[in-house]
């Protein structure tokens, strides 16, 4: 099961900050996934406060979409407040294996999203919301050598005011098996043993 991995920092400021509609939103919004049937299905992570997203989207010939998503709740002040002071790009975005039982020990990077691809974030009433999406090869999910890939988007969220300066979330963890993933059709979980498709874990 994977563990609420949200800093202290989310914590310390969601009840002040989300109003009465935000609440209900957020309540609306945690419930559990059933189990994915691949990675093309959202693996996602619901602490309160916040969900993250994570898909890998099979474009054909090797080539996989990593596509990212998060919600944080809060007044839209504050939301417009971490807009700013970033200059409109308040987080950081990338694609981790996942080697450890929690998620925000994990610190092997595999591919990183920037300005420079899909970078959408929005500030609302409710909150401060990101989409982000880059096109890589699927080889690079293969991860790891016992044949097994556990792959999770990590999103920094960049705050002066907190000490370090952010705080971080975590999607759900996609498993699968990529070592063959391009002569598999499998850019968003192909090449698995039969009857072992990926799942999703949170």
């Amino acid at each position: 099961m994977m563990q609420n991995n949200t800093t202290a920092y989310l914590r310390g400021w969601r009840l002040q900050a989300m109003g009465a509609v935000g609440a209900l939103l957020l309540a609306a919004s945690v419930v559990a996934l059933p189990a994915a049937a691949d990675a093309a299905d959202p693996h996602c992570n619901y602490p309160y406060g916040s969900n993250t997203c994570l898909t890998l989207e099979d474009q054909g010939g090797g080539i996989s979409n990593i596509r990212v998503g998060i919600d944080i709740y809060m007044s839209q002040s504050e939301a417009q407040y971490l807009y700013d002071v970033n200059g409109g790009t308040p987080f950081g975005v990338e694609l981790l294996a996942h080697d450890h039982n929690d998620p925000a020990d994990d610190t092997s990077g595999l591919v990183e999203i920037t300005t420079d691809d899909l970078y959408q974030v929005s500030v609302g009433a409710n909150g401060l919301f990101g989409t982000f999406a880059k096109q890589v090869s699927c080889h690079l999910f293969n991860e790891d050598t016992d044949g097994r890939d556990e792959l999770v988007a990590r999103v920094t969220l960049y705050d002066p005011r907190y000490p370090g300066g952010f705080a971080q979330f975590h999607s759900g963890i996609i498993v699968g098996y990529f070592e063959n993933c391009a002569s598999s059709g499998g850019g968003s979980g192909g090449g698995r043993p039969p009857g072992d498709p990926p799942r999703h874990e949170n």
